[in-house]
């Protein structure tokens, strides 16, 4: 046993341990801010408020966003919050959680503060998601703030799918814009919107004709010009043969 044993330690000795390459992780995509507000000149706002899609798995009845200000054009900073609700399934416990909701539900806008009488109406736009997980936008829907604090879309587009808007981030971005009445239909472009190309396209494409195809040298002739066939020559008349058999030749006898 003893040699067996030195032999094996001697082969162990000569032998290499194998060794394994450690595999290549796909790089973590960084997450987004929170929140991220962009005011531009002409006196839009665009709120971009990211969610962790874990929260899109709770019995949570609702989700809040950080407060933030607007300024409108001529008014003083009014701040404002963001609250997603999920979709009500039924009356139990948990069935206005988002994880009974399946990640479907409406936004809603709302100035918590106390705006003045005067302040003008605005339009707002939603949008949910970025990039190829973007989905198109909805509204503007014009608000008075001043008369009511919460702003949100119709019951025949506010329900929204958070959950198949969750990008590689592992978060879904919710996007609202605000902008002063008369800049509703002109809302600055937005990198992370899903683009859309314009109909224009389309129809501003000139098709130029064929050229006509050469004429045949020897074109078939149709059917229905063939000449007709001719008519066959007329049948002789029938030979008479009982005035032949009533005057025999001479010479004939019966």
């Amino acid at each position: 046993s003893a040699i067996v044993s030195g032999l094996a330690a001697a082969a162990s000795v000569g032998a290499e341990e194998p060794t394994f390459a450690a595999a290549a992780l796909p790089p973590e995509v960084p997450r987004p801010k929170v929140m991220e507000q962009v005011a531009f000149e002409n006196g839009c706002t665009r709120i971009h408020w990211a969610i962790d899609a874990k929260r899109l798995d709770t019995h949570n009845g609702r989700e809040v966003s950080p407060q933030f200000d607007i300024e409108f054009p001529g008014q003083e900073p009014q701040t404002f919050q963001l609250t997603i609700y999920p979709t009500v399934q039924n009356d139990s416990k948990h069935g206005a959680g988002f994880k009974k909701a399946k990640g479907r539900g409406r936004i809603e806008l709302k100035c918590v503060s106390n705006p003045p009488p005067g302040l003008p109406e605005v339009g707002v736009r939603w949008r949910v998601g970025r990039g190829s997980f973007a989905k198109l936008p909805r509204g503007p829907v014009l608000h008075n703030f001043a008369e009511r604090s919460c702003c949100g879309l119709s019951k025949s587009e506010q329900e929204w799918d958070f959950k198949s808007a969750v990008d590689e981030s592992k978060t879904v971005m919710v996007i609202v814009e605000v902008a002063p009445k008369a800049l509703v239909n002109d809302f600055p472009p937005d990198a992370t919107a899903l683009q859309v190309p314009p109909l224009t396209r389309a129809v501003s494409l000139q098709l130029r004709p064929l050229p006509p195809a050469p004429p045949d040298e020897d074109p078939p002739r149709p059917h229905e010009l063939r000449p007709p066939p001719p008519e066959a020559p007329p049948a002789p008349p029938p030979i008479e043969l009982c005035r032949a058999l009533t005057a025999p030749p001479p010479g004939l006898a019966f």
